[in-house]
C-alpha cells in the first residue's frame, strides 16, 4: 500500500513538472501571431484610436508603460523625467501637465488591449508604437547583452515605405532592425517587429 501511495506521487510530481513547463514555454518564449494582433485590434479599434488621441494630447511623455513614465525635459537636464507609481514624482502633476488619473486611463486600456505600453522614437517622430510583447533572451553566455524582440501596433500619421513585408509571423533576424506589415486596408495602422540589443550600463 505504501509503495503503491510513493508511486502515485511520483507521477503526479513529474505530471505537474510537465505540464508546468509547456504553461512556462506557452507563455514566455514566442510573440502573438500577426492574426491574434489583427484580430485584437478589429475588436477594439475604437479603444485603439482613443490611445492614438490620448497620446497626441500628451505628447511630452515619449513612453507610457504600466510601471513608469518617461517625460521629455526639452532644454533642461536631465533629458527625461521618469515618473514611478511608488516613488514621489521630481514635480507636481500641474508642472508635469500629466496626472495620476491620467496614467491610470493608459493602464486601463492597456490592460484591456493587452498592451505593454506605448512609445515614440526619435527616428520615427511621427509614429507611436503600441507594444504587445516583449521578449528578453541573454545573448552570451557573461550575460552582458540581452537580445530583445517586440511585436504590436504602430500608428503613423505618414505613410511606412520602408521595411515592409507580407508577414511578421516567424521573422528571425539577428541585428538591429524593424520591420512592418500594413495593418489589412486600415490607413495609418501597421503592425511591427523590432529586433535590439541591451546592454547593462
Amino acid at each position: 500500500m505504501r509503495r503503491r501511495t510513493i508511486c502515485l506521487i511520483l507521477v503526479l510530481f513529474i505530471l505537474a513538472i510537465g505540464v508546468g513547463t509547456i504553461i512556462l514555454i506557452g507563455v514566455s518564449s514566442s510573440h502573438p501571431s500577426d492574426s491574434v494582433l489583427i484580430k485584437k485590434f478589429i475588436e477594439h479599434e475604437a479603444d485603439f484610436n482613443l490611445l492614438v488621441k490620448m497620446a497626441n494630447d500628451d505628447s511630452r511623455a515619449s513612453s507610457i508603460r504600466l510601471y513608469y513614465v518617461r517625460m521629455e525635459n526639452k532644454g533642461a537636464w536631465p533629458p527625461y523625467i521618469y515618473l514611478h507609481e511608488s516613488e514621489a514624482w521630481p514635480r507636481s502633476e500641474a508642472e508635469l501637465g500629466f496626472f495620476n488619473q491620467r496614467w491610470d486611463e493608459y493602464r486601463g486600456l492597456f490592460k484591456k488591449l493587452n498592451l505593454d505600453g506605448i512609445d515614440r522614437k526619435h527616428e520615427m517622430s511621427d509614429a507611436i508604437f503600441f507594444t504587445a510583447s516583449m521578449i528578453f533572451s541573454p545573448l552570451d553566455g557573461d550575460g552582458d547583452e540581452t537580445e530583445v524582440t517586440e511585436k504590436g501596433y504602430v500608428y503613423s500619421a505618414i505613410g511606412i515605405y520602408n521595411s515592409l513585408t507580407g508577414s511578421l509571423d516567424g521573422v528571425k533576424i539577428n541585428r538591429p532592425a524593424i520591420f512592418f506589415k500594413k495593418l489589412n486596408d486600415r490607413d495609418h495602422w501597421y503592425l511591427f517587429y523590432k529586433w535590439s540589443v541591451s546592454k547593462p550600463e
